[in-house]
């Protein structure tokens, strides 16, 4: 396993993770532990904030997107 995390390891885990893999998957991906992961992000408070983002995105777009296919452009009151 690699043990170093830098930014492009970082950068490539934001890409898995926004895609909807789970922390799990995107270590596996990167072939580094979980608990090194989270050892960085003890160390990097503000990437535990922005990972935390990151998993959220793909349920946000795709809620944007039926949203957007069911009630289109227009504005609507609810």
């Amino acid at each position: 396993m690699r043990a170093k995390i830098n930014d492009e390891t970082v950068q490539s885990m934001k890409q898995s993770l926004m895609v909807g893999l789970t922390l799990k998957e995107a270590c596996e991906m990167e072939d580094i532990d979980v608990s090194t992961w989270r050892r960085y992000e003890s160390k990097h408070p503000d990437i535990k904030r922005k990972r935390k983002r990151w998993q959220k995105a793909l349920k946000v777009h795709a809620k944007a997107n039926i949203a957007e296919f069911i009630y289109g452009n227009k504005k609507k009151d609810i």
